[in-house]
């Protein structure tokens, strides 16, 4: 699994090294692109050194698999575009409805909750769960790195947005938030 703990390394220096200011003003484009998927890489080595063998195996990579789709969804759909990826540097506005009103960084849960589902499943052999554990670690630093210096820079009412909902552990009221805030919700209202 070395080689899998080396790729999943250098994806989130890639992501990291994408932030803008870090390289270059703009950050390089491909460098995000690239860090997500040498993280899939590694993963998949993961999978390929370990074994799964029964029923609740099943389950929890069937969790797992649940989990890496609500990532994907705060990562890649829960975000407008138009409102949090246009703009200019300083200009954009954060999105602070549904799963960004749980918290500040959402897809550090559901990254974590996957890994942890996935690693259970190849017990009794630890190596899965702890280099899970090990990139959503490396994850939790690199949303520390967003929250307190790229993403002050780039959302106009990021400090706003920081002191009205938690940086990671849900609040009873964020979670409120959410669940009033969530697409499905507005489209009630709308009705």
């Amino acid at each position: 699994m070395g080689a899998a703990a080396i790729l999943g390394a250098a994806g989130f220096a890639l992501m990291l090294l994408s932030e803008p200011g870090v390289l270059t003003k703009g950050g390089f484009k491909l460098l995000f692109p690239s860090g997500c998927l040498a993280l899939v890489g590694a993963t998949a080595l993961m999978f390929i050194y370990s074994g799964f063998r029964g029923a609740l195996d099943a389950v929890l990579l069937a969790l797992g698999a649940l989990s890496l789709l609500a990532e994907l969804y705060c990562l890649f759909f829960a975000v407008p575009f138009a409102e949090s990826y246009v703009g200019g540097e300083a200009g954009r506005r954060v999105c602070d409805r549904g799963a960004y009103a749980l918290c500040r960084h959402p897809g550090v849960i559901f990254l974590f909750l996957t890994y942890v589902f996935w690693g259970l499943a190849a017990l009794p052999d630890p190596r899965f769960l702890i280099l899970g554990a090990a990139f959503s670690v490396l994850d939790g630093l690199y949303a520390l790195f967003q929250d307190r210096v790229s993403f002050p820079k780039i959302f106009s009412d990021y400090a706003a947005y920081r002191r009205a909902v938690p940086f990671l552990i849900p609040t009873k009221a964020s979670f409120e938030a959410a669940l009033r805030t969530a697409p499905s919700a507005r489209k009630k209202e709308t009705k």
